[in-house]
């Protein structure tokens, strides 16, 4: 079994890009801008770009300045990860949809039931996965610096979505991705693609009635206002990749390298934060305004069952390097197995 690998590097689970403009005078900082879309004040993902902010000025000793556009101005995160290729965005932190427009294998991360539990996804993300993912954005021109969690997927509704059979024929907004429209049709829902921006807007038309987000996407951006009901299924664990564009990284000195790629809060101390942040959530839900509903063992397992085919489906359309990546996972679930059964 491989060593516990200690990541300490992690940004916002929002889509954040950071752009370096080099600045001529040998007597003038580089300047590191910041941007980010959809950031949000007050939250655990602000907190930790100012960390970011901090970090580098800091350690850099001058050599650095950073300013931090982190509340949209960067645009989407197709823009961002183009920039990020073409070097006029050197630092991102984007999407596993977005990651895999450019490694398919990267959605097999969102494979629905794939991790048992949050210390289950934490050991093999940081000890099994974190290398194999390395390796192929590499291959795409991207250099890897870490996780960013966003955390657990869960179902809400404007009705209660305790069991599939109750999200049938129900009007269910999907993400673009290939894997959010085969678990809604695994629910025999009445799928409808609709931009996040555009959810609140769906629910309070009617146009959609229900379908599934993280907690910190779901709680206080108006969605629970108008699908009230939040359905702990826990079927989906997403995170974030933090990336830098190899051009641009190739261009620095190998101390501002450094300073960048640790940089960023430490992951078990932002992966607590999420945590927090989500539970402070659920124990705040009857002021937000929603309600939750937690599945028994018997509900999880028909989620579990109805569901089942969609890793499959996926893997087959995916290619070889999403069967190696979901083999991986595999081969860490059972080794976190064996660690959980060990005397201690």
């Amino acid at each position: 079994m491989p060593a516990m690998r200690h990541i300490t590097k992690r940004i916002s689970p929002l889509v954040i890009a950071i752009a370096l403009i080099g600045v001529d005078s040998a007597l003038a900082a580089t300047r590191i801008i910041g941007a980010g879309s959809g950031g949000v004040k007050d939250t655990a993902s602000e907190q930790d770009w100012l960390t970011f902010r901090s970090n580098v000025e800091s350690r850099s000793q001058g050599r650095l300045d950073v300013q931090l556009l982190i509340y949209g101005e960067a645009g989407s995160e197709e823009n961002i990860i183009s920039a990020v290729r073409r070097n006029r965005v050197q630092v991102a932190n984007l999407s596993t949809m977005i990651i895999s427009t450019l490694v398919p294998a990267a959605a097999v991360i969102n494979l629905p039931f794939l991790f048992d539990s949050q210390a289950e996804a934490d050991y093999i993300l940081d000890n099994y996965l974190f290398d194999a993912f390395a390796e192929l954005l590499r291959a795409q021109g991207l250099i890897f610096l870490s996780w960013s969690e966003i955390g657990f997927q869960q179902v809400y509704g404007v009705d209660p979505i305790l069991v599939p059979s109750d999200a049938s024929d129900v009007r269910f907004r999907v993400s673009s991705s290939r894997l959010a429209r085969y678990f809604a049709e695994a629910l025999g829902a009445d799928v409808i693609p609709l931009p996040f921006a555009e959810n609140v807007v769906g629910l309070q038309t009617g146009l959609v009635a229900a379908g599934e987000n993280a907690i910190v996407l779901y709680a206080r951006t108006g969605t629970a206002e108008y699908a009230s009901h939040l359905t702990m299924t826990n079927h989906a664990f997403s995170v974030n990749f933090v990336v830098a564009g190899e051009r641009g990284w190739r261009r620095l000195a190998a101390e501002d390298q450094a300073v960048l790629a640790d940089g960023w809060i430490d992951l078990d101390v932002s992966r607590n934060a999420v945590r927090a942040e989500v539970q402070a959530d659920l124990d705040r839900s009857e002021e937000l305004g929603f309600r939750v509903h937690r599945l028994s063992d018997a509900q999880r397992a028909e989620w579990k069952s109805a569901t089942s085919g969609v890793s499959e489906r996926l893997l087959g359309e995916l290619g070889p390097d999403a069967r190696a990546i979901y083999e991986i996972v595999q081969t860490g679930k059972k080794a976190f197995a064996a660690e959980e059964a060990a005397p201690r």
